[in-house]
């Protein structure tokens, strides 16, 4: 069941821009779902809605370390250092 769900969303990403769609609630939910029980399921279901929550690129989400993350009374903010759209490093919190 967990493969097919990634499988989907694989197929999904490579489709072309203009058949591309944003994810439901319903299939962000399956994914989170599929993320498993153990601690590494819960490391990817974390990534995951960090990632998809903040739009954030693969590199970003790599990029992030403990230090950039602020728990605060509205959730979290994320420092990202470096972006594709950011070349000078500047940094954006958001």
């Amino acid at each position: 069941m967990q493969y097919q769900i990634v499988d989907a969303v694989m197929a999904r990403a490579f489709q072309s821009d203009a058949a591309r769609t944003a994810l439901t609630t319903a299939e962000v939910r399956k994914l989170s779902r599929a993320c498993g029980t153990d601690l590494a399921g819960a490391r990817d279901r974390a990534l995951f809605l960090i990632g998809f929550a903040g739009a954030l690129r693969r590199s970003e989400l790599i990029g992030l370390d403990m230090a950039q993350v602020t728990w605060t009374g509205d959730g979290l903010k994320l420092l990202i250092e470096r972006s594709k759209t950011d070349k000078a490093g500047e940094g954006l919190c958001g």
